[in-house]
């Protein structure tokens, strides 16, 4: 009888189209490997994969492919329900972020959910928005939120749409651009500019904004805005974001809100699950906790299939 491992193992050669390199994904020798591969196709009746220098899966082999994908992903789904037994307490997730919402939901939502549940392990990425459909699709994250600019085939999934918050520009206190009362978006841009990499649609509207011939330029790219905030807060440099990543900082008087007269953007976040797959208990939780702080600064709507 072919096993899981036959599946995985054959998935791994398909993937990197070399054994040796499949060997090592696998943390298994490659006479080992090879040995599976003859076995499953023993097995079988088959074989999976032509006899050349480099495997190519034979027409058999190809077919096998969707069903093993399939299998190992009901598999995974089935593993993720036995585990729901286990109690919400014990509970793993593994969630996506963008820059903005990293910092202003998703931390202290994780934050607050940790307090009650200690037990509990997360895997936090944050990370390129763009990357998070496919992950969310291979089931390597529960849930992300993030930018949906460029979300273009969303049949598959649920998407709450976070109401769009405005786009500022802040500085460390005692910037020598605040000694205006009312800046331009080009007297900005006299200074570097420091900030994730933005979306298409964003990008497009700062490439506008500037009213230039060269492209809108960030000096230094980075998601984190814990580290952003401290580069502005360390330099003349400026940063874009929302309001809520530096409430806490203005009020303590570290870093301030330039008065841009001439400027105008939203952000566009959504929270995004995959649509056939029933959430665990902890990535409900989670996503209570996501909602509760949205109250705290945005008014979220239903989501939308």
């Amino acid at each position: 009888m072919v096993e899981l491992q036959h599946l995985r193992h054959f998935l791994a050669v398909l993937q990197t189209g070399n054994f040796n390199q499949a060997a090592r994904q696998l943390h298994i020798s490659q006479p080992a490997l090879t040995k599976s591969i003859q076995r499953m196709e023993e097995l079988l009746g088959h074989p999976i994969f032509d006899r050349t220098p480099k495997p190519v899966p034979t027409t058999f082999g190809l077919l096998l492919a969707e069903h093993a994908r399939a299998i190992l992903s009901d598999m995974g789904d089935l593993e993720q329900e036995v585990s729901l037994f286990r109690g919400l307490a014990a509970g793993k997730l593994t969630v996506g972020a963008g820059p903005i919402m990293a910092d202003a939901i998703m931390g202290p939502a994780v934050g607050n959910l940790m307090t009650h549940y200690p037990q509990m392990r997360i895997m936090l990425h944050i990370d390129n928005y763009s990357r998070f459909p496919t992950l969310l699709r291979s089931r390597e994250l529960d849930l992300f939120i993030a930018d949906i600019s460029e979300l273009d085939d969303a049949s598959d999934l649920v998407i709450t749409q976070v109401p769009p918050q405005p786009i500022i520009w802040f500085c460390r206190k005692g910037h020598p651009i605040l000694d205006q009362s009312s800046v331009t978006f080009m007297e900005l841009l006299k200074y570097p500019i420091v900030a994730p990499s933005p979306p298409r649609p964003m990008r497009d509207h700062l490439n506008q904004s500037a009213r230039s011939k060269a492209p809108f330029e960030i000096s230094i790219v980075c998601s984190h805005y814990s580290t952003l905030k401290t580069i502005v807060d360390n330099s003349h440099c400026i940063c874009g974001g929302i309001e809520p990543l530096i409430r806490d900082d203005v009020a303590a008087g570290n870093l301030a809100v330039i008065p841009v007269s001439d400027f105008t953007m939203n952000s566009n976040p959504g929270l995004v699950t995959l649509k056939n797959r029933r959430l665990s208990p902890a990535a409900e939780a989670l996503i209570r906790e996501i909602q509760h702080q949205l109250t705290q600064t945005m008014a979220p709507e239903q989501p939308r299939e």
